[in-house]
């Protein structure tokens, strides 16, 4: 509970020392998916709003990412349910190595995108910006294609 007074003091200790000031965006503003129980796989992403082609919906923050090798991994002592959360949230590079949230605790949302042979959304990999590649309709789930990841070498990760 302290913890908590303490991050509302924080918030509020803003408001009053920039009462004039209003911080933009606003989480809305930038925001086109939110997690939801996905009939494809598990958790994914459905769309918040309708989504017009070509759209930029989503940057992948590359500071947020780790590279191991999978043969580290592999040889670690861990429970079954965290060497399980390295075979879910992670992209194959060329050479073997794995990339991986830089913290299970804090996924960004992203990693949430269930695959599609015929996906609404792809990511030009040089920079890992998102965009619709048709048009969506809110309440849709979004989509990527796992196999472009592979095609493209994950160019857009500095290794």
């Amino acid at each position: 509970m302290k913890l908590r007074e303490t991050s509302w003091r924080s918030v509020l200790s803003l408001q009053q020392e920039y009462p004039q000031k209003t911080f933009r965006p606003l989480p809305h503003e930038t925001n086109y998916m939110r997690p939801f129980a996905s009939s494809i796989s598990g958790i994914g992403l459905v769309a918040t709003r309708d989504i017009p082609k070509s759209t930029f919906v989503y940057y992948t923050d590359l500071a947020t990412y780790r590279l191991v090798a999978k043969e580290e991994v592999e040889s670690l002592q861990l429970p079954p349910a965290v060497k399980k959360q390295y075979e879910d949230f992670h992209i194959t590079l060329p050479d073997g190595r794995w990339v991986v949230p830089a913290d299970f605790n804090h996924l960004s949302i992203i990693w949430f995108l269930n695959h599609s042979d015929n996906p609404n959304l792809a990511t030009n990999t040089n920079d890992w910006h998102w965009y619709a590649t048709r048009d969506v309709k809110e309440g849709e789930e979004l989509t990527g294609d796992y196999n472009a990841f592979d095609k493209e070498g994950t160019s857009g990760i500095s290794v």
